[in-house]
């Protein structure tokens, strides 16, 4: 495996432990019926989320994507990679939003809280089952190098969008 899918392998895993702590969080507001005592775990998450999509999604986005659609075309496991990211900055922007106001929305905290929880859990394994080893067997060695050249470019901030 390459350096690059191997990076996108272990941010995943970082993110379902993430996302088993969201599940817990959104868990308690259920039982509890109230937020306020999980806000800072859930401002936690939102801001874990928040760094992974300007950078995870970015590297994938410009580095991995351009070449699979040159591969592939851009129709397919890329289009809905790409809405799905759409819709998780969604989501992430409207739960940091809800968690910066006085009082605590249980019920659009639970909305976007398990929005994220169900669409990044499915993202991930279609990355991980699907779209990974696809750009495993259809990338060639010198399109990897340019994938983690500008991957890495990304992670050190000179390519954030």
């Amino acid at each position: 495996m390459n350096g690059l899918l191997e990076v996108f392998y272990d941010d995943h895993e970082h993110a379902l432990a993430q996302l088993n702590q969201l599940e817990k969080y959104l868990e308690y507001i259920k039982k509890n019926g109230e937020a306020e005592k999980v806000r800072i775990q859930l401002i936690s998450f939102s801001k874990f989320l928040e760094i992974a999509l300007d950078i995870h999604f970015v590297q994938e986005e410009e580095a991995l994507f351009p070449l699979l659609v040159q591969k592939i075309g851009p129709n397919g496991p890329v289009m809905v990679m790409e809405m799905e990211h759409g819709d998780l900055r969604e989501s992430q922007k409207a739960l940091k939003a809800l968690l910066t106001k006085e009082e605590l929305d249980k019920e659009a905290i639970l909305e976007h809280g398990g929005r994220i929880l169900s669409v990044l859990r499915e993202h991930i394994a279609k990355e991980n089952q699907v779209l990974f080893p696809l750009s495993e067997r259809v990338l060639t060695e010198e399109e990897w190098k340019q994938a983690e050249k500008i991957a890495g470019e990304i992670a050190l901030g000179q390519k954030l969008a």
